[in-house]
């Protein structure tokens, strides 16, 4: 219970009123808010800056002078954030771990707070010793379920109080926004070192590649070329970006060519081959040119397809192969295996082969490769596989790994089958593809579903029907049910979704996944625990249509995150700020936002203000711990006779507030049952105690404009009912305020007139009957209003008496 503040023997008007809330009492919770609000906001404020005000906030929070954020491996300690001048540390300091505090936060999983270092076992630390920190809190932080470091805060002077659970709530909310905070740094770093290492080999390229778009005039758009294309064409990169073909002097038939080879792309949604001839720094030059689709047009953001393209200069090998056109069969073989290495062997030595196999090779001609075993081109771990296939004369395609003049290895396809030679006898001709970029991407997209395995999160993919298709590891420590469980099955067959709030039957997949996404669920797990997750979701699609219309939808992919305990910390945050510790009643700020809330529909609804009568004395006399359990017997009968419909509240100390629906005679009925509530005894210890009260009641309070009004004039109405007697209902009429006023305004004079000396001396002759003689005189006290003339003492003994100025009267009379 909090304690009221101290007021004067006499009785008075004010001394029920209990004082606002303090300035440091707002502050905190302002900066609970501002530390809500700081770690549950994305932000692109450095992490750093981030930590250090979540730092300060944190520390006014626990009225402590420094915090830290650290990172601990092995035995040195590093200092990551710092709060504070007592903190001793910046950014970057190190210490030996066991020197510190955080070596026995390390020992604990949760939090450790220690109020009075000296008193307790650890008063031997280095830190105590050096520092003589009395009062500290912390918390490790985990970071992907490893050790990271410790937060922590600390104090010079011990604490007044233990640690409350609520301050153990805000260090595990820090912590967990911390962990998620860093992992989300070490995800955004990693894929800023993957996006370097490809723009790197991009620039490094000796292919000529580059980026372009096809524009609607059928010209070609530059958007981004690499050094050697940009080479080729005697420019720099900058210059050739967003530029058009036409202004980079390119001639109308090579744009005609290219802009084919786009249109071909874009309709078919596959790599285009082609050849290109164009004027180079020593003569015409052929180029093998291969053009994709990178980036599908966006309708909705007018952004059209894109594409990259990919330029080898193959003059020589051109011109190598027109010069050995050996026989019309040759020629005809090779022209059927364009772009294709052909290796023409027998007993696995190589009799012939084309220029392409020998480029895919890395030599400079065919000629290099005649005569030399098949199986030398092939990596070690392949050959057993390629032997097979040529000793059986096997049709069948298959990869294997072949390794390059220079060393490099290059996965390709090879397929192969006897036909006649030229010679009259049979040869086995053999079709070699370079399918490393294949191979890549299925490495990438075994790496992909290698990445989905092993996140945290809860990955679902479901097809058209419901049915799972992708069940992660995530997802069966979620729902607690193993892949092979459930890969095939109907999702709303095994697992039961419903939304939060809502007594909703199973929900419907893939669909509700779809609706529900960006918000919460409820899981229902099958042992009758209830979980909450959040979740993401997005359609599969398959490939756009050539008119740029999206694919076919194919499902839905969603991620799950188990919630609950995020959820329930904020509820309780959010309970703790809008509710009186002592009693649960909503507070003075929950009490405003539901009068607002009132106010805003309109309808009809009374404000009673109760205050207890003599509650003071109840302190003084039977202590603090009495009045707290009075406190708690009062707002538990207040909400019975409040009944169903109304808002009893706690506004501070041994004032309450009620909110009624209905019009002024509900209003009035609920406090008749809120005095016959109070003035039945509550039994504390071994004294009974009637509580009563005065309340102020304010009809049709919908009538007003806001809040803070309208409590003052329950404020009012509830005064006139302490004048009147106590232990009733006064109503709020307009004549209270000037008798309000008017008091106001006698308060200050006779503070005045204490301050000027204007109140006098009358003295009155005592004169004995009997004798007719005088006996003495009486002493009066008068005042002297500068404005009211002379007045007696019905007029101010009382007001002094309330404000406890009659002694300073009564010393001036004598």
């Amino acid at each position: 219970m909090s304690r009221p503040d101290p007021v004067p023997s006499a009785p008075s008007l004010l001394d029920a009123r209990i004082a606002a809330p303090t300035e440091s009492e707002a502050a905190r919770m302002a900066s609970r808010l501002r530390l809500l609000h700081a770690v549950t906001t994305p932000s692109a404020e450095p992490l750093q800056a981030r930590l250090t005000r979540a730092l300060a906030l944190t520390a006014t929070l626990l009225d402590l002078e420094s915090g830290i954020f650290s990172h601990v491996v092995g035995d040195v300690y590093t200092v990551v954030a710092v709060n504070g001048p007592g903190a001793g540390a910046a950014p970057g300091a190190t210490f030996a771990t066991e020197d510190t505090y955080c070596a026995i936060t390390l020992a604990h999983d949760d939090v450790f707070a220690v109020r009075e270092m000296g008193a307790s076992p650890y008063a031997e630390r280095p830190c105590y010793l050096s520092n003589g920190l009395e009062r500290y809190i912390g918390i490790p932080v985990r970071v992907a379920g490893e050790v990271y470091g410790v937060l922590c805060f600390s104090g010079r002077a011990p604490g007044p109080a233990p640690f409350t659970e609520a301050d153990h709530d805000l260090l595990r909310v820090l912590a967990t926004w911390i962990t998620g905070a860093l992992e989300q740094e070490a995800q955004q770093r990693a894929l800023a070192e993957q996006a370097a290492l490809v723009r790197g080999l991009y620039d490094a390229s000796p292919l000529m590649m580059g980026v372009a778009e096809f524009t609607a005039d059928g010209d070609i758009l530059h958007r981004s070329d690499n050094a050697a294309a940009a080479a080729f064409f005697r420019r720099t990169p900058d210059e050739m970006r967003d530029r058009l073909a036409s202004e980079l002097g390119f001639s109308p038939s090579h744009i005609a060519l290219w802009a084919d080879a786009y249109r071909r792309t874009a309709a078919d949604r596959q790599p285009v081959r082609f050849e290109d001839t164009v004027d180079g720094p020593d003569g015409p030059r052929v180029l093998a040119a291969t053009v994709a689709l990178v980036a599908e047009a966006d309708p909705a953001l007018s952004l059209p397809d894109r594409f990259c393209y990919a330029i080898e200069d193959v003059t020589e090998q051109r011109a190598a192969q027109r010069a050995r056109a050996v026989s019309e069969r040759r020629t005809r073989v090779l022209s059927e295996a364009t772009f294709e290495g052909l290796a023409f062997s027998r007993g696995g030595l190589l009799l012939d082969a084309n220029e392409q196999l020998a480029t895919l090779l890395g030599y400079d001609a065919s000629t290099e490769l005649v005569g030399r075993s098949a199986l030398t081109f092939v990596a070690p771990e392949s050959a057993a596989l390629a032997r097979t296939m040529i000793g059986d004369g096997r049709p069948e395609a298959y990869e294997i790994e072949i390794v390059r003049a220079d060393g490099g290895r290059v996965w390709a396809e090879a397929q192969g089958r006897i036909v006649p030679y030229t010679d009259g006898d049979e040869v086995r001709v053999t079709a070699v593809r370079d399918i490393s970029r294949r191979k890549a991407a299925e490495a990438h997209m075994r790496f992909q579903a290698e990445v989905l395995a092993h996140v945290s999160d809860a990955v679902v993919a479901l097809d058209l029907d419901g049915c799972v298709t992708y069940w992660n590891a995530g997802a069966e420590r979620l729902h607690g049910f193993p892949a092979e469980t459930i890969l095939g099955r109907p999702l709303e067959s095994v697992v039961r979704y419903t939304l939060p709030e809502a007594a909703a039957p199973t929900l419907r997949a893939p669909e509700a996944l779809r609706e529900a996404a960006g918000g919460d669920l409820v899981y229902e797990a099958p042992g009758g625990g209830r979980r909450i997750v959040s979740i993401s979701a997005s359609l599969i699609r398959g490939d756009d249509g050539p008119d740029g219309t999206p694919g076919t939808e194919r499902g839905v992919l969603a991620v799950l995150r188990d919630v609950t305990a995020e959820r329930e910390l904020a509820a309780r945050m959010e309970h703790q700020a809008l509710h009186d510790s002592l009693t649960d009643l909503p507070n003075r700020a929950r009490f405003r936002q539901h009068v607002e809330a009132a106010l805003r529909r309109g309808g009809p609804f009374n404000v009673l203000y109760v205050d207890l009568d003599r509650f003071k004395t109840v302190n003084d006399t039977l202590g603090h711990d009495a009045g707290d359990r009075l406190l708690l017997a009062v707002a538990t009968r207040m909400q019975a006779a409040a009944g169903a419909g109304a808002l009893v509240a706690r506004l501070g100390g041994d004032e309450f507030a009620v909110t009624v629906p209905g019009d002024r005679r509900a209003g009035a009925r609920v406090g008749r049952h809120l005095l016959s509530a109070l003035r039945v005894p509550v039994v504390l210890g071994a004294r009974e105690v009637v509580p009563g009260a005065s309340i102020g009641l304010v009809g049709r309070a919908e009538r007003y404009a806001d809040p803070e009004t309208l409590l003052r004039d329950a404020d009012t109405a509830m005064y006139h009912a302490k004048r009147a007697g106590r232990n009733q209902v006064s109503v709020f009429d307009d004549a209270m305020h000037q008798t309000v006023s008017n008091r106001f305004s006698l308060e200050h004079d006779i503070r005045q007139a204490l301050r000027e000396d204007q109140f006098c001396i009358r003295l009155q002759p005592i004169v004995d009957l009997t004798t007719g003689e005088v006996a003495g005189f009486e002493s009066l006290a008068r005042w002297e209003h500068p404005t009211r003339g002379l007045l007696g003492p019905a007029a101010f003994i009382g007001l002094a008496e309330e404000l406890g100025l009659i002694a300073e009267i009564d010393g001036r009379v004598l």
